[in-house]
Parts: C-alpha cells; sequence; structure tokens
C-alpha cells in the first residue's frame, strides 16, 4: 500500500475523532446529509510538494554491489472544511474546527498514530469563517489548514559484476538524471 493509502485513513479517522461528525474526502463519494440539521467535514489536498531529497551511496568492494538511499523529506497541506445546515447553532463550523485545532496542536495525542507512517504535523492555521446565507438561510461554513510532512526513504540496488569501481559514477550520475524533479 502506497504511503498516501495509509496517511488519508488516518487523516480522516484523527478528524472525525475530534469532532465527532461524518468526514470525508471531497473526491470521494458522499454521504447524505440531512439538509436541514447535519454536520459535514471535507478534506482536501492542496499542496503536495518535496522540501528536500538527497542521496546516500554505499559502495561494497567485495561483492561489486551499489547502494543508492534515495531520502525524500515531503510537505501536504490538507483543508478542513466544514459546512453546517445545523439551524440552531450559527457557529457551528467554527465550534466544530475549534476542536480540530485544538486536538491537532495536543501533538501527544495523535504523535503515535503519525509517527507510524513517519508522518508529522507541524502546522495548524486560524480559523477562517465563511458562513453565508444560502437559499434565504444562514449556513454555517468555515475552513482551516493542516500542514505535514513526511520522509520517505527507498534503498536502490545495482549489482556490476566485471565493472570497474570508475564505472560507477556514470550509473549514479544516470540515476539521478532519470529521476523526476
Amino acid at each position: 500500500m502506497s504511503i498516501w493509502g495509509q496517511i488519508r485513513p488516518l487523516i480522516v479517522e484523527l478528524v472525525q475523532k475530534s469532532t465527532g461528525i461524518t468526514t470525508v474526502w471531497r473526491d470521494r463519494e458522499r454521504p447524505f446529509v440531512e439538509d436541514t440539521s447535519q454536520t459535514i467535514v471535507l478534506l482536501h489536498v492542496i499542496s503536495n510538494r518535496q522540501i528536500h531529497e538527497d542521496f546516500r551511496y554505499t559502495y561494497n568492494a567485495e561483492s561489486n554491489k551499489l547502494d543508492i538511499t534515495q531520502c525524500q523529506t515531503n510537505a501536504f497541506v490538507v483543508s478542513v472544511f466544514v459546512h453546517s445546515y445545523d439551524e440552531q447553532d450559527e457557529s457551528q463550523a467554527v465550534a466544530r474546527l475549534d476542536r480540530v485545532r485544538a486536538f491537532f496542536n495536543r501533538r501527544w495525542e495523535i504523535g503515535d498514530q503519525l509517527r507510524d507512517l513517519n508522518v508529522a504535523c507541524f502546522d495548524v492555521s486560524d480559523i477562517r469563517d465563511l458562513s453565508d446565507i444560502e437559499n434565504d438561510r444562514a449556513v454555517s461554513k468555515a475552513t482551516l489548514d493542516l500542514s505535514f510532512s513526511y520522509a520517505v526513504n527507498l534503498t536502490h540496488e545495482f549489482e556490476g559484476d566485471g565493472l570497474d569501481p570508475h564505472d560507477w559514477i556514470q550509473i549514479v550520475e544516470d540515476f539521478q538524471m532519470a529521476q523526476p524533479h
């Protein structure tokens, strides 16, 4: 399973745990939400980028084997959007996001689960209240951003029967040039 296949369900679980309401990714099928009283949380990755990349080389002369370890640090930002149709509480969205912000700011509560995936939450933005009037009634809407980072280490092995150690320089250069930037 890819790192995203593990991170996405965990973020849903943590946000749902902090809000107590249905949480889904914006690109997934949404459950039915009763129009007059329900609240839903939508998640969306708004940024995913590589921050740093480094290569480590280990050459074993006995076996004539070269290991290239590719170390990447990546960051992504998840937008958490709460949309509430609850007419009884017009500040519902902000209150739910305040719980999310407090929950993710208490890093010890989420640390072990994220650490198991080599992920860290390093910033929680301020809440932006987007409440509005829709179809002649007040709708509570708000959003905040959660910033995460994660590291990926990949090892590539090259065996070179009959290759001169100087040939490894060309293999390393070719490998680095083939990596997407």
